[in-house]
């Protein structure tokens, strides 16, 4: 007589379950299976992100400061996930990780890597961007990447380089 649909939607209600498979076994007996959500970033500055881009909440964020800063315009995670998949594969070959991305509210991107370094991806052809970098790392970029504080993609034909305090000074590679 239990109301197993009821059950288990009351299970999938709470934050950290992505789901619950409840059967019976016969004559008296109910297995439940709760399967949580696995967190693979933070989104915002107070909920976490699933592997499947779904929000969630936990009750603080202790034990997960250590997982990447993902956040964007409201509804946006299932834009923003898939790009932090994208960036973080393009990213590997520099031997940086995301730590930190941003889709602004206009659809900017910002991106800042573990080693600190910022990166302004602009709106469009974000990937061209980046293959972009990539080239320019192996050939001018790759000895001086400890001094570069910020890149920005956002032109055309090129991309513009803040270097950090000690140098003082910026420069545009074309």
């Amino acid at each position: 007589s239990v109301d197993i649909d009821g059950i288990q939607h009351s299970l999938e209600q709470i934050a950290w379950v992505e789901r619950a498979d409840i059967r019976r076994i016969w004559p008296n007996e109910l297995v439940i299976e709760v399967v949580p959500h696995k967190p693979v970033a933070r989104w915002g500055e107070t909920e976490l992100l699933s592997v499947q881009a779904d929000i969630f909440a936990q009750q603080g964020m202790q034990g997960f400061e250590a997982l990447p800063f993902l956040a964007g315009p409201a509804d946006s995670q299932d834009q923003v996930m898939p790009q932090y998949r994208l960036l973080t594969q393009a990213l590997r070959p520099l031997g940086q990780t995301v730590e930190r991305l941003e889709m602004r509210e206009r659809g900017s991107w910002f991106l800042t890597t573990n080693t600190g370094l910022e990166l302004l991806l602009g709106r469009e052809q974000i990937m061209e961007k980046i293959r972009r970098l990539v080239t320019l790392y192996e050939k001018e970029l790759k000895e001086q990447m400890n001094q570069i504080a910020r890149i920005d993609l956002r032109y055309a034909n090129g991309l513009a380089v803040t270097w950090r305090e000690v140098a003082k000074q910026d420069a545009v590679v074309q």
